[in-house]
This record gives C-alpha cells, sequence and structure tokens, in this order.
C-alpha cells in the first residue's frame, strides 16, 4: 500500500484535523477513538482497540459449547 502524507497545521488546544483520505485507509470514522504514541519525532496515530467490538466480532482462539459452560 503506497504511503498517504499530509500536512496539518496545530491548532487551539492542540488539536489537529485529520484528513478524510487518511481516517479512511486507517478505518477511522467520526467519534472513533484512537491511540496516540511517540517514537523519536515521529507521531503515531491508529484506531484503537475496542473490547466490545472485539468479542463480538474479532477472532476467536477458543470455544465452549453450552455443556461445557454449565459443567
Amino acid at each position: 500500500m503506497a504511503t498517504l502524507e499530509s500536512l496539518a497545521q496545530i491548532g487551539e488546544g492542540f488539536s489537529f484535523r485529520i484528513p478524510r483520505a487518511i481516517a479512511e485507509r486507517i478505518g477511522l470514522t467520526e467519534g472513533s477513538k484512537v491511540t496516540m504514541s511517540v517514537e523519536g519525532r515521529k507521531l503515531l496515530l491508529q484506531p484503537a482497540e475496542d473490547a466490545i467490538e472485539l468479542a463480538l466480532k474479532g477472532k476467536k482462539f477458543a470455544s465452549l459449547s453450552p455443556e461445557e459452560v454449565e459443567k
């Protein structure tokens, strides 16, 4: 996948707008939560993993039958 770059200006309260193309590339929608981290002088931004969303739609690594739960 090709690199997508954009220039943003830091506003009041150190806020900035994420361009639509970048938000769409990483799966962000309005109201999404993100995690931010810093590596050297780079700001890394990625979608936060929602525990409920992961439980409902994430990869399953174990399974229990109703009978096993009742034991």
